[in-house]
């Protein structure tokens, strides 16, 4: 019986060190899982919102804007440049450069601007469509799908959708 004791004594510390070993990785794997929901939970406007300072927007054509984030809605941005205010929809981004680590993560507020914004100008805009050449014109009317111009001889309803950015004056 003392011969099988260190022979069992044996397995035993195996089927432990076993145990802990894959009760080590499992805690790893869900800790890295968790990680990743955390990370794809929180969102590029997350982010965005515990960042100050200035940022670079790549938009879908190509262009870049370089400028400060004044507001962060949950369509859109209000960024300041050293020459104008933009608002440029969510969808129109492609990259956000100069965005660094958060430190501490905020929720941005859960607004719509481009509405909101919309509605307190009664300047004349410079709409940029996506496909058509920028128009400028004086907002007349803001809908929730669209935003209708007056331009010299007539008023045009343009789309929102199709916005790239929207020069405030």
């Amino acid at each position: 019986m003392s011969e099988s004791s260190p022979h069992f004594q044996q397995l035993s510390d195996e089927l432990n060190q076993a145990w802990q070993s894959a009760s080590a990785a499992e805690l790893a794997n869900e800790v890295f899982e968790l990680s990743q929901t955390n990370r794809l939970q929180t969102g590029l406007l997350n982010r965005l919102s515990a960042k100050s300072g200035r940022v670079d927007l790549a938009l879908i054509t190509g262009e870049v804007i370089a400028g400060v984030v004044l507001l962060i809605g949950t369509d859109a941005l209000l960024i300041k440049t050293a020459t104008a205010r933009f608002l440029v929809p969510i969808g129109s981004i492609v990259t956000i450069t100069e965005l660094g680590k958060a430190k501490s993560l905020t929720r941005p507020k859960q607004q719509i601007l481009i509405p909101l914004l919309l509605r307190q100008q009664n300047h004349k805009i410079s709409v940029y469509p996506l496909i058509a050449q920028p128009v400028m014109g004086k907002l007349v009317a803001v809908w929730s799908d669209s935003i209708d111009l007056e331009l010299v001889n007539e008023v045009v309803s343009i789309a929102l959708a199709n916005l790239v950015k929207l020069e405030l004056s």
